[in-house]
């Protein structure tokens, strides 16, 4: 059943990641000026970019990340503050934790730099690698399961849905005409012949927006969001802070819809003259609703281009 809806180096004995510029990081640390001392969870840990801005720039918190990339958490310089959960899993790790006075959390949505820059996860189609893509290795299903045992219909819908993909059908018949598949390379070529177009830039486009797809399939990553973020607005203390940057329509509809859900007074019909569902909001959204990176950032960064930055406060 389909569900609907950072950079990299080696030493001898280990993965060694190597922060990349965090992603509207004057903004970030704008909002948290007049937060309350307290704990604040970095849900996405990545290289630490952001972890070691905010816990340099704001002593006042108890900076704690958490991420579903062991390899992330081996490599974390501060490796008694950062622990391998799911952000799916915040009241899990709260709870194991014992930790109070909640005051942040923070997610940077989308696959991390790193991951795309190690040439052995398969994450990007410009590295020919093993068929991959998973955020966390311990999970069972990879890129190369799915492409090699799906059918043809499922295939179409992931990448219609999570790809937003015009030539799906097109594309899912080569798949499935050319499987199995066990590295990056021949999923690019299966992906590029079956684009009807001559454009090169076109056809990688395509393969973009399909490795994209299935990347956000086996990871399960929509479902993910919206589980982390509902549990976020439980979690934190009253007064507290909830940031979030999404760099995909996908992402950044979940977090609209849980927000506005969150933050409406009354849910009745709109035939009903009087209120009558007690409903009471749990958030306050910021103002304004979103913001985005500045042209001086994108220039700089372009990774930045497409984020969205969304925050709420707990009533």
């Amino acid at each position: 059943m389909v569900p609907v809806p950072r950079e990299l180096g080696m030493n001898m004995n280990r993965v060694e990641y190597i922060a990349h510029e965090p992603v509207m990081a004057n903004e970030v640390l704008k909002l948290l000026e007049n937060i309350n001392a307290g704990t604040l969870i970095d849900a996405t840990y990545g290289a630490g970019a952001h972890f070691d801005l905010i816990k340099t720039k704001y002593p006042k918190f108890n900076v704690l990340g958490i991420d579903r990339d062991n390899d992330s958490v081996s490599s974390a310089k501060e490796n008694n503050s950062v622990f391998k959960y799911n952000f799916a899993e915040l009241d899990r790790f709260v709870q194991e934790k014992k930790l109070k006075q909640i005051k942040c959390i923070f997610f940077d949505f989308g696959v991390s730099t790193h991951q795309i820059m190690n040439k052995d996860r398969g994450f990007s189609f410009q590295n020919n690698s093993d068929l991959d893509m998973r955020m966390d290795k311990g999970e069972p299903l990879s890129a190369k399961d799915f492409i090699n045992s799906a059918s043809k219909e499922e295939i179409i819908l992931i990448l219609r849905i999570y790809g937003e993909e015009n030539h799906a059908y097109k594309i899912a018949n080569m798949i499935v005409e050319s499987r199995p598949f066990k590295k990056t390379s021949e999923l690019s070529e299966s992906i590029a012949r079956a684009v009807p177009v001559k454009n090169p830039l076109a056809k990688k486009k395509s393969i973009r927006r399909c490795f994209q797809a299935i990347r956000i399939h086996i990871n399960d990553e929509l479902t993910h969001i919206d589980n982390g973020l509902v549990k976020s607005i439980d979690i934190i203390d009253s007064g507290g802070m909830i940031i979030t940057i999404s760099y995909h329509s996908l992402e950044d509809k979940i977090v609209k819809r849980i927000f506005k859900e969150n933050s409406i007074e009354c849910v009745c019909p709109n035939e009903i003259p009087k209120c009558m569902c007690n409903q009471k909001p749990k958030i306050k959204l910021g103002k304004p609703s979103k913001l985005k990176p500045s042209k001086a950032e994108i220039t700089k960064n372009r990774k930045s281009k497409s984020a969205i930055l969304r925050y709420a406060v707990k009533l």
